[in-house]
C-alpha cells in the first residue's frame, strides 16, 4: 500500500463545533491493519477530543475466532505518554471504540513533533474514523491545570474587597458589606493589568521569573486566562459569602450552644462557663495567647482552624447583637439602629473569609501532623507555625473595640493602596508558587492590625476650617444686606430732611422776590413825581396799600404765619439765621 494512504495529518476542528463530529476517514481500506493520523492544532493543554473508529462491516471467515479486536492509541511524542482504547466489532455495545486525545504536558517551545493517533485495526472489518471536541474532557483539563490557581485568585478578590472597604471608611467613615462591595467595586482590571505590567518590567531588568512567565513557559497560558480566572473566582467568593452567612444564621446558635455545653462540663457551674466564654470574647488577648501556646505545642494549622471557628462564633455574636438592636427599635425601645455594630460585622466578615482561605492552604500540614501524632512523632519543620503566630497576634488587636474598625483613625486610603498592591503581588508571584500566598495573606493581617493599633486619629481642625469657611461665606451676604439697609435708611432720612429745607428755600426766595419787586416799583415812582410827592403819597396811601395787601387773601397771611411757626419748630435741623430772616421778612 501507499504510505501516504495510511499516514497523514489532520487539522483538529474548533472547540465551538462540539455538537458535531468531523470525519477523518470515511471508509478504511478492506484488509487494512494500520493507520497513523497526526493531529495538527492540538497544542493547548485544555484541548480534548474524542477520536472514534467505528466498525461498519465485519466478515467472519472459517477458522477465525470472532474475538479479534482493534486498538486505538493516542501518543504524545515529547512526553512519551500513550493512551489506549480497545475497538470492538459491529453490534458489541461494551466498547466505546474511541480514545481521548488530550495533552498531559504542553507542547515544548520550538518543537516540531505532533501528537498522533495510531490505529491497529481488525483486517476483517471496515471502519469509519471521526473526531469530535469533548466538552466534558475539556472541563476536566481546565480543572486539572487551572483549579490550583483559583485559591490565589479568590484570595486576591477578598483582599480587593477589604481595600475598597477601607476606601469607603476613609471617605464616609462607614464600611460597606462584603457582597455589595464585591458586586459594585471589584473588577479583574484592578489586578490583571498591573500584574502583567509588573511581570514585563521585571523580565526586562532581571532574570527573576514571575509566575506569569512560568505559566507562559509551561504553555498553559492563553489571552483571556487571567480575566477568566478572576471572574470565576469572583463567582466562587460570592457563593462562599452566601454559604458563610447561611452557616452564621443557621448554625451559629447550635455552635454556641455546643460550646456552652462543653464548657459547662469542664466548669463547676453554668454561670462560670458563661463568664469564661464572654471573657474570651471581650478580651481577645487571652484567646490569642491560648491559641499561640497551642500552635507552639502542637501545630500551627490546628491553631488556625480553631481561630477560624472562633471567628465564626464572633460573627454570630455580632449578628445577634445587631438583631437585638432591630428588635428594640421595632418595639420602641430605641429610636435608631446602632450602625457601629453593623460596621463591625462587615469589617470582620471580610477578614474571616481571608482567614478561612489561609487555613485551607495549611490543611496539608494538619494532615501530616495528625499522621505523625499516631506514631508519636512531631513535625520537624512546621511551615504553618510562623503565619499562625503572626495572624493570632493580629487577632488580639483586630478584635479590640468589640470588633469594630476605628473609623476615627487616619491613613485608611494609604492602607487600601498597600492591600491592592498585595492583590497584584498574588497575581504576579503566587499563582503557581502557592507557598508565597500564605505569607502575603499574613502580611495583610499584620498591616491591618498595625494600622488599627498605631495610626493617629483624624484632626478635628479640618472640620472646624470647613465650618469657618461656611461662616465667612455667610458673613459677606449679611454685611451686604446690612449695608443696603443702612443706605436705604440714610436715603430715606435724607429725603425726609430735604423736603422741609426745600420748602424753606422756596418760601424765602418767594418773599425776597416780592420785596424786590415792591422796591423797584417804589424807585420808579420816586423818579417820576419827586421825593416829596412820593413820600406824601406813601404816607397818605400807606394804610390803603397795606389794606389792599391784606385784602388780597387772609388765607395767605394765615399760611405764611403757619409756615413761620413750622420753621421755628424745625429750627434745630435748619439754619437759625435763615429762620430769623424769613420770619422777620414775613412779619414786616
Amino acid at each position: 500500500y501507499n504510505i501516504r494512504d495510511r499516514s497523514f495529518a489532520y487539522s483538529v476542528p474548533k472547540w465551538i463545533n462540539f455538537w458535531r463530529a468531523a470525519t477523518i476517514v470515511e471508509r478504511t481500506v478492506v484488509g487494512a491493519v494500520y493507520y497513523n493520523i497526526s493531529l495538527t492544532g492540538l497544542e493547548q493543554p485544555w484541548q480534548a477530543y474524542y477520536v472514534t473508529a467505528t466498525p461498519t462491516q465485519c466478515r467472519t471467515e472459517a477458522g477465525l475466532s470472532s474475538a479479534h479486536y482493534g486498538l486505538a492509541s493516542f501518543v504524545t511524542p515529547w512526553s512519551k505518554d500513550i493512551s489506549h482504547a480497545l475497538l470492538g466489532r459491529t453490534g458489541e455495545k461494551n466498547f466505546t471504540n474511541s480514545v481521548v486525545a488530550r495533552l498531559q504536558t504542553s507542547l515544548p517551545v520550538n518543537s516540531t513533533d505532533l501528537p498522533r493517533v495510531d490505529l491497529l485495526l481488525d483486517p476483517a472489518c471496515v471502519y469509519t474514523v471521526k473526531i469530535q471536541p469533548s466538552i466534558v474532557s475539556m472541563m476536566g483539563q481546565v480543572v486539572r491545570f487551572y483549579a490550583p490557581m483559583l485559591l490565589p485568585c479568590m484570595s486576591a478578590v477578598v483582599i480587593l474587597i477589604l481595600a475598597f472597604q477601607f476606601r469607603r471608611i476613609e471617605s464616609d467613615m462607614f464600611c460597606q458589606s462584603t457582597i455589595f462591595t464585591l458586586i459594585t467595586a471589584v473588577s479583574p482590571i484592578n489586578v490583571v493589568l498591573p500584574s502583567k505590567m509588573l511581570a514585563y518590567v521585571l523580565s526586562q531588568i532581571s532574570s527573576f521569573e514571575t509566575d506569569i512567565v512560568i505559566i507562559q513557559n509551561r504553555g498553559i497560558d492563553f489571552g483571556v486566562l487571567p480575566i477568566m480566572m478572576f471572574f470565576m473566582s469572583m463567582g466562587l467568593v460570592f457563593l462562599l459569602t452566601c454559604a458563610a452567612w447561611g452557616m452564621i444564621i443557621a448554625g451559629g446558635s447550635l455552635a454556641n450552644a455546643a460550646i456552652m455545653r462543653w464548657v459547662t462540663r469542664v466548669s463547676p457551674h453554668e454561670l462560670v462557663a458563661e463568664v469564661a466564654v464572654s471573657s474570651l470574647n471581650k478580651f481577645p488577648t487571652i484567646l490569642a495567647s491560648l491559641l499561640i501556646a497551642l500552635a507552639c505545642a502542637t501545630c500551627g494549622s490546628l491553631a488556625l482552624c480553631l481561630g477560624c471557628f472562633c471567628y465564626f462564633l464572633k460573627l454570630f455574636k455580632l449578628y445577634q447583637e445587631y438583631l437585638e438592636g432591630l428588635v428594640k427599635r421595632a418595639v420602641g425601645l430605641r429610636e435608631e439602629d446602632d450602625k457601629s455594630v453593623l460596621l463591625g460585622v462587615h469589617f470582620q466578615f471580610s477578614l474571616a473569609l481571608l482567614w478561612a482561605l489561609n487555613t485551607v492552604l495549611h490543611v496539608p500540614s494538619l494532615i501530616a501532623w495528625s499522621q505523625n501524632v499516631k506514631l508519636g512523632l512531631s513535625l520537624d519543620t512546621d511551615p504553618s507555625l510562623g503565619p499562625a503566630i503572626a495572624m493570632l497576634a493580629s487577632l488580639a488587636v483586630l478584635w479590640q473595640n468589640d470588633g469594630q474598625p476605628r473609623v476615627e483613625r487616619k491613613y485608611y486610603a494609604m492602607v487600601a493602596i498597600i492591600l491592592q498592591g498585595a492583590a497584584i503581588s498574588i497575581a504576579a508571584f503566587a499563582m503557581v508558587s502557592l507557598y508565597r500566598l500564605t505569607y502575603i495573606i499574613t502580611g495583610v493581617f499584620v498591616v491591618v492590625a498595625l494600622h488599627q493599633a498605631l495610626s493617629p486619629e483624624r484632626e478635628v481642625k479640618e472640620e472646624e476650617e470647613e465650618e469657618d469657611v461656611e461662616e465667612v461665606e455667610e458673613k459677606p451676604s449679611e454685611s451686604v444686606d446690612k449695608a443696603g439697609e443702612a443706605q436705604a435708611s440714610q436715603s430715606q432720612s435724607e429725603a425726609e430732611l430735604s423736603d422741609p429745607e426745600y420748602e424753606y428755600e422756596y418760601k424765602v426766595n418767594l418773599v425776597k422776590r416780592r420785596v424786590k419787586t415792591a422796591a423797584e416799583e417804589d424807585s420808579v415812582t420816586d423818579r417820576d413825581t419827586g421825593n416829596f410827592k412820593m413820600s406824601s403819597q406813601i404816607l397818605f396811601d400807606f394804610p390803603t396799600s397795606f389794606a389792599g395787601l391784606g385784602t388780597e387773601s387772609y388765607d395767605q397771611e394765615d399760611e405764611d404765619e403757619k409756615t413761620c411757626n413750622d420753621l421755628n419748630s424745625t429750627s434745630d435741623d435748619l439754619d437759625d439765621k435763615k429762620t430769623i430772616e424769613y420770619c422777620a421778612v414775613k412779619r414786616t
